[in-house]
């Protein structure tokens, strides 16, 4: 399957040159699961990357996209993750 490969998997660029990275996932998603986001995680903090993982209860893969949206944040905080992350490591 063309989506199962190397070239597709983000962790397999995992580095040390990566930027501090926020991973937005939720328990409900089912096309990248959270499982995913917390081993990316792993794999930065492995390279001395500054890595955080958000994770969101009742939101879907596009869920947590359209959260960010003015007329659907009432979801979920997703948003105010997004730029507090910005904030904390603007200077970096």
């Amino acid at each position: 399957d063309k989506f199962d490969s190397m070239e597709t998997q983000p962790i397999h660029y995992a580095g040390p040159h990566a930027p501090p990275t926020l991973l937005i996932t939720s328990r409900q998603d089912i096309v990248v699961r959270p499982r995913n986001a917390h081993r990316l995680a792993d794999a930065l903090a492995g390279h001395g990357v500054h890595a955080e993982t958000s994770l969101f209860a009742n939101l879907t893969h596009v869920g947590t996209i359209l959260a960010v949206a003015a007329p659907m944040q009432w979801r979920a905080p997703v948003l105010e993750h997004v730029l507090t992350f910005i904030r904390q490591h603007a200077s970096s």
